[in-house]
């Protein structure tokens, strides 16, 4: 455990929540996985599918890997949650909580995703839109009492790493065909290490592996598919027709995501997880090439 982490701020945050009932709401909200997860993937298919590739890319390498090594590395550092810290912290039932508390994990995917999406979109009303997220997301955590403001610092590093980490993979990614498969063999080599690490040593739960699995190898393979056989560009439908595949392309991803895990649970969420990103990053894209 870390000795400081800054929990005497969340005294305030309690004291406003408690004081002001309906925001308790408002953050549970902003924290929900229609917010920090769903959002950024709808965002980056949108990019993918019907923007710019390289800058979809950007934002899945973004989030994706984040994602995962924020949870991976939660059972390494094995901090506790506040109010197994401090007694004087009250839990609020409704919140959501995933492993040990540090880096927070709503903290670094709503900066990786949000904040590449910010970097990628070039637009002054979509920053100021994004930086509001992120900020409403790190609030949220605070404010709900379920990470200290240590926590919360090194997922907002941990986000900012994965940004600077996935432009400069994609950068690479396009330079030759060397290059792209250099990054693919680093992402893969260091998240098997992670995953391994995960089993055998830091006691990682059995779900959250493989369905961590699911998402860093679809994402990879997809990839390493649409490079070798595709070579995806987006091309310039007409607005209603963008909307319409692009909402078929959501439709489809989620049932692919969700419906494994309902019926299979633990192997039909990695199964699921690795689907969605198949179908984002190759299989959708080769559909959209050869129906234009």
């Amino acid at each position: 455990m870390i000795e400081w982490c800054g929990i005497d701020t969340l005294y305030w945050f309690q004291s406003v929540r408690e004081s002001i009932p309906f925001l308790e709401d408002f953050f549970l909200a902003m924290s929900s996985s229609p917010v920090y997860l769903a959002l950024p993937m709808m965002i980056a298919c949108a990019f993918y599918w019907m923007v710019d590739k390289r800058k979809g890319e950007v934002i899945l390498l973004s989030f994706v890997p984040a994602m995962v090594f924020t949870k991976m590395a939660k059972f390494a550092i094995d901090q506790p949650r506040p109010w197994d810290i401090d007694s004087n912290i009250d839990r609020v039932p409704r919140a959501k909580i995933d492993g040990p508390a540090c880096p927070s994990g709503h903290t670094t995917i709503s900066t990786s995703a949000f904040g590449s999406i910010a970097l990628v979109g070039n637009n002054r009303k979509l920053t100021v839109v994004m930086v509001v997220l992120i900020i409403l997301v790190i609030t949220a955590r605070l404010f709900l009492c379920v990470h200290t403001p240590l926590d919360v610092t090194v997922g907002l590093i941990v986000g900012i790493a994965a940004i600077i980490v996935s432009w400069k993979a994609v950068e690479l990614s396009y330079r030759n065909d060397a290059m792209f498969y250099l990054v693919e063999l680093l992402y893969g080599a260091f998240f098997t290490c992670i995953f391994i690490l995960a089993i055998l040593v830091w006691d990682a739960g059995r779900q959250d592996v493989l369905t961590d699995i699911g998402f860093v190898y679809g994402l990879l393979l997809g990839r390493a598919l649409e490079h070798k056989y595709l070579n995806y560009e987006p091309k310039d439908y007409p607005n209603k027709e963008k909307i319409l595949r692009y909402f078929a392309g959501m439709l489809v991803g989620a049932t692919l995501l969700l419906a494994p895990a309902y019926f299979f649970h633990a192997i039909g969420a990695c199964v699921g997880a690795f689907l969605i990103m198949l179908w984002s990053v190759f299989l959708y894209p080769r559909i959209l090439t050869r129906s234009s």
